[in-house]
């Protein structure tokens, strides 16, 4: 038991330290990564932070909140809203003076309510539910605007871009963990209720910060988000009221006809049977207006009111047909999928089969099976 303690204790040391390093260097990185990476800095900084307030608390006497020795962690209401930051930045969102106000939970539950227990003005108890239960409410209202956050990003990416290259996606592995660390404080909020000392589960909180250092902080090195400019409007100014607009009003003023928008799909579609275009891994509906000399809104709006798909939808409509075709001429049996699929204008293997599967409701090696029998 002892040794398994140790380990778990390195682990949360390390995730610690990771988190320093990686803040310094994801700081650092504003050019390759983008701006949106200082918040992302800070996040992992926080976390850090987060991981060492217990021993930090210690040191400067203040020890434990109440019965059962359970330690508040004020930091618990940052990390909701420094990934919401991040998250919403990929999309664009440049942070404003307001934005300021997603900090001022920290400030007034945290230092204040923290002054008036050490008084014992408040009972420890009432404190400690006062405390707790405002962080796991704060805390699960920043997860689901930060997811909600995630989705209008891909969203936008689909709307000007053919691959999921840059997506963030892979933050709701992170959203994951913190979730499981909000689990973990409703149990503490019970055990105070209840009197039960559980001291020991503040070194599981620290192992999920240290997991949830490792799976945001290194992912995000390796594949940087995609920063978008979404159009005006698109990006909303409250947290909690995060969303797409409809597509028929995001093109009222776009000035095109009915009959201008069936002549620009006619367009589309022959340049698209004719240059292939969608074969360019890197497509984007930026040089898609470049080739084909047509504006990009005339182009979205087309594509969602006369097609009803999006960018990413139509492009990999023709890479799907580009691949079935190449497998049922049989000239290149020898290859594998995954090279037909590269050369059908996909740059990855899972957007290759997650794009296949939603179209043709089969894998691509069922398609293969069926098409060679």
């Amino acid at each position: 038991m002892e040794r398994i303690i140790t380990i778990i204790d390195f682990l949360i040391g390390a995730g610690a330290l990771q988190g320093v390093f990686l803040a310094v260097l994801l700081a650092a990185g504003k050019k390759r990564y983008g701006s949106s990476n200082f918040s992302l800095a800070a996040l992992m900084l926080l976390l850090s932070m987060s991981i060492l307030h217990g021993q930090l608390m210690k040191v400067l006497g203040w020890g434990a909140l109440g019965e059962g020795g359970i330690l508040f962690q004020p930091l618990h209401y940052l990390i909701g809203p420094f990934a919401y930051l991040y998250a919403r930045s990929c999309s664009g969102y440049r942070p404003r003076f307001f934005d300021a106000l997603h900090f001022l939970p920290f400030a007034v539950l945290s230092f204040p309510v923290a002054l008036v227990l050490k008084s014992g003005i408040i009972p420890a108890m009432a404190a400690n539910l006062l405390l707790w239960a405002g962080a796991i409410l704060h805390i699960s209202l920043y997860l689901a605007a930060t997811a909600q956050a995630v989705d209008l990003h891909d969203r936008a990416m689909k709307d000007e871009r053919s691959s999921r290259t840059g997506d963030l996606r892979w933050i709701k592995y992170f959203l994951a963990i913190v979730l499981g660390i909000v689990l973990l404080d409703f149990i503490l909020v019970a055990s105070i209720i209840h009197r039960v000392g559980l001291a020991f589960l503040s070194r599981f909180q620290a192992l999920g910060l240290s997991l949830a250092i490792y799976s945001l902080g290194f992912r995000a090195l390796l594949r940087p988000p995609a920063i978008l400019v979404a159009e005006a409007g698109q990006i909303p100014s409250s947290p909690f009221k995060v969303g797409l607009k409809n597509a028929g009003a995001k093109y009222e003023r776009s000035g095109i006809s009915g009959m201008e928008i069936e002549q620009i799909a006619r367009e589309l579609k022959a340049l698209f049977e004719r240059d292939k275009p969608y074969l360019d891994p890197e497509l984007s509906l930026q040089s898609l207006s470049d080739l084909s000399g047509i504006a990009r809104n005339q182009i979205s709006q087309t594509l969602n009111d006369n097609l009803g798909k999006n960018f990413y939808d139509f492009v990999n409509s023709y890479r799907i047909e580009e691949f079935k075709r190449l497998v049922v001429a049989g000239e290149r049996k020898k290859d594998s999928l995954l090279s037909l699929a590269l050369d059908s204008g996909f740059n990855s293997k899972p957007a290759f089969n997650a794009a296949f599967k939603k179209s043709c409701g089969l894998t691509p090696s069922q398609f293969r099976d069926a098409a060679r029998t």
